[in-house]
């Protein structure tokens, strides 16, 4: 495929961005955060579409600056529908190349990212990545085929996806270490981790929103201590170590404590049947942010956040934090802006110590709230970002010369197209059982057989008719 000679890039004006993301109708901490990466590129003068799953098309309302994909819906959970654009093809090849883009950034490892990554390089098209979703942690709250084998089948394709990307852009210094140990950087092909972070809009999330009135209506006096929950309410992100909290608490303190659960998903109704716990459901933005500054504790156990967007808008909030250590401690100091955690008893302890300590509450909501001021504005890490496309826009064609294969790719390659192949029963059967089915590990593996077996019939009859039919 014969392509235009590249124009440097010095301004963002000259830049046109495509953005591949699975489901972007289902708002979410990736799609938000391409809403501010878009909504700013163009407010420089950039252009960016959005390539997305075809179930996006009605709930976008045929926005036109979306290409809509053919895709498959995932079981994911039953708020939302979360679907996957299926393998790139011919005339989706044109769709892209008809927009003339000259920076291509995918979003996640699945079965378009792969696709249009690998095309990508073969073309010597200008592409990097960015990563949102630690997926392959998900599956440690399950059994022993999803959290042993399973998860080792999604990190080994997952490396080869972003094996084919000159820079991953990971959210913080600790992930890009794991990762780094963990072999996404291929020595291969030579792709490399870079740092890019989130931030938070200091004016919209501000505690000058919080008030008594407010918090009157919803039946808090000033004397009495809100405790927030505030994300998908799933298995991954431990929504019991919340409930027990909150449980052991408020019968400890029934006049004291009051929980606030802003989300929503299986777990949901379990968290707002404790006592003195209030189930807000998803509220919007405004909303939420008058909920976080009218809050004092922000309680959030879950272990796979990338970055911690729920964490750093309670923080620009003035809102005292209560995380896990191993994926928060980056943005929550340790006793200053509230406390990292390792057990549940931790979460206990250190929660009912702010109850008890409104000098010390307050005093971490205000050392929160200057960390978010002083290194978090949201504009100054978006424009980092867009000085990262000027960049990539000027990768040369030693820098974009395509990746020669490994096994690992044609491996992957396979897995990718037999997922894809199998469609809509497969993708159903394998993201239930595998992300929010309550099979055991046998279960779980019979199921997988049975789908891998027919698939790979399908696969092989759908391979022999392209082959033989040409189509």
């Amino acid at each position: 495929m014969e392509l235009k000679k590249r124009e440097h890039v010095t301004d963002p004006k000259q830049l046109r961005v495509l953005i591949v993301t699975p489901s972007y109708h289902v708002i979410d901490g990736v799609t938000l955060t391409i809403r501010k990466i878009k909504k700013e590129l163009e407010a420089l003068g950039g252009t960016m579409m959005v390539a997305t799953a075809e179930a996006a098309r009605i709930p976008l309302n045929n926005d036109p600056g979306v290409m809509y994909f053919p895709s498959l819906t995932l079981p994911y959970d039953s708020f939302d529908n979360y679907s996957v654009p299926r393998f790139l093809t011919e005339s989706m090849k044109r769709e892209i190349l008809a927009f003339k883009p000259n920076v291509i950034h995918i979003t996640a490892p699945d079965i378009l990212c792969f696709s249009i990554a690998r095309w990508a390089r073969q073309e010597k098209l200008q592409l990097m990545a960015t990563w949102h979703s630690n997926i392959p942690d998900y599956l440690n709250s399950y059994g022993f085929i999803q959290r042993v084998i399973l998860k080792n089948i999604l990190i080994y394709i997952f490396q080869t996806n972003y094996s084919y990307c000159p820079w991953t852009f990971v959210p913080q210094p600790k992930l890009l270490e794991r990762m780094k140990r963990e072999g996404y950087e291929n020595p291969h092909t030579g792709n490399k981790l870079r740092i890019w972070g989130r931030g938070v809009d200091t004016d919209h999330f501000n505690p000058a929103k919080r008030s008594r009135e407010f918090r009157a209506s919803h039946g808090v006096n000033e004397q009495e201590v809100v405790v927030m929950w505030v994300g998908r309410c799933v298995t991954e992100k431990f929504p019991e170590i919340f409930t027990e909290v909150l449980q052991r608490l408020t019968e400890k303190y029934p006049n004291k404590i009051k929980g606030w659960v802003v989300g929503r998903g299986e777990h949901y109704e379990i968290m707002t049947a404790v006592k003195n716990v209030t189930g807000m459901g998803w509220r919007s933005r405004d909303e939420l942010a008058d909920l976080y500054a009218n809050a004092d504790i922000l309680l959030f156990p879950s272990t796979v956040e990338t970055f911690g967007n729920v964490t750093l808008e309670a923080m620009s909030s003035g809102t005292a934090c209560i995380v896990d250590k191993t994926c928060s401690s980056h943005l929550v100091e340790h006793e200053k802006i509230g406390y990292c955690c390792e057990s549940v008893e931790e979460y206990i302890v250190f929660t009912e110590k702010l109850v008890q300590d409104t000098a010390t509450r307050k005093a971490m909501g205000i050392a929160a709230r200057a960390k978010a001021e002083a290194q978090y504005k949201v504009r100054d890490v978006l424009r980092q970002l867009i000085n990262y496309y000027v960049e990539v826009a000027n990768l040369t064609d030693e820098d974009l010369a395509p990746v020669k294969p490994q096994l690992r790719h044609y491996i992957s390659l396979f897995l990718y197209k037999f997922v894809d192949s199998g469609g809509f029963f497969l993708v159903q059967l394998l993201g239930y059982f595998a992300f929010y089915g309550k099979s055991t590990s046998s279960q779980f593996l019979i199921v997988f057989i049975v789908v891998a077996a027919i698939s790979i019939l399908w696969y092989l009859f759908s391979f022999a008719s392209e082959t033989l039919f040409g189509r």
